[in-house]
């Protein structure tokens, strides 16, 4: 029985992860406001402002966004896990495809 739910656990990672790789902006967008009433206080505060200021987003660093919305940087990356990537970079990278575009 523990087997199997590793596997299901692992399977379904594996598929989050393949979806997120490939998420273009607005899908994310829509991510964040779908989990948003599920966040804590602070994830919710870290959420809030990537959909508030996309560009900053794509444009400074992670210690700077902490800075500006009031957590900390480990709250963004916790965020980029909660969402399903695997790191900050993973979550950062459609906002800056947004400006390249």
């Amino acid at each position: 029985m523990h087997a199997t739910i590793v596997a299901l656990y692992q399977s379904r990672e594996m598929l989050v992860t393949m979806y997120t790789r490939e998420m273009g902006f607005d899908a994310l967008l829509a991510r964040i406001l779908t989990e948003l009433p599920e966040l804590s206080s602070e994830l919710r505060k870290a959420a809030r402002f990537l959909v508030d200021h996309p560009d900053e987003v794509a444009l400074v660093s992670m210690r700077v966004l902490a800075a500006r919305s009031e957590v900390t940087p480990t709250t963004f990356v916790r965020l980029a896990r909660r969402l399903g990537f695997g790191d900050w970079a993973a979550l950062r990278k459609p906002f800056e495809d947004r400006l390249r575009s």
